[in-house]
């Protein structure tokens, strides 16, 4: 499941009350995400450490060298920040930077225009574009492949 913004935390809404054999084949990534960084001061006891604990713990990696979980975030981003608090790893809260620093790996191809790598160093994307960011489509290639090995969308 792959959740922006406020969606994130309808993602973190609709799965926290499901078991950890529901979520047996569920990996959860956020970007721009405001559960640590707004909802949590509000609602403590719906979106506080605790609780993202209990779901991050409910959600098994798909792989050896994957999580479960993982959370991507910028500095400049004025909604979105780490989710995991004093227990995050670069495996499961990911600062990437702003502005990208390049090199854009795909800008002479037919990749539609928001779905190519970020452009190097030429603007401040805050809380926009984390679709663009390489080390995010890297993990989320990585996730599918081993959510389903034959390649094939379902």
């Amino acid at each position: 499941m792959s959740a922006h913004s406020q969606g994130s935390v309808l993602a973190f809404a609709a799965l926290s009350p499901l078991s950890a054999q529901q979520l047996q084949r569920v990996a959860l990534v956020t970007y721009g995400c405001p559960l640590s960084s707004i909802y949590a001061m509000f609602f403590p006891a719906y979106f506080g450490p605790e609780q993202v604990t209990a779901l991050r713990d409910k959600l098994q990696a798909p792989a050896p060298g994957l999580v479960g979980w993982r959370n991507f975030y910028r500095r400049t981003d004025p909604i979105g920040g780490p989710v995991f608090a004093d227990t995050s790893t670069p495996e499961q809260d990911t600062e990437v930077p702003d502005p990208f620093p390049g090199p854009a790996s795909d800008l002479g191809d037919t990749t539609p225009p928001l779905e190519r790598d970020a452009a190097p160093w030429l603007r401040v994307a805050g809380h926009s574009h984390y679709m663009q960011e390489p080390v995010m489509k890297d993990w989320l290639r990585r996730v599918r492949l081993a959510l389903d090995p034959s390649g094939e969308d379902r």
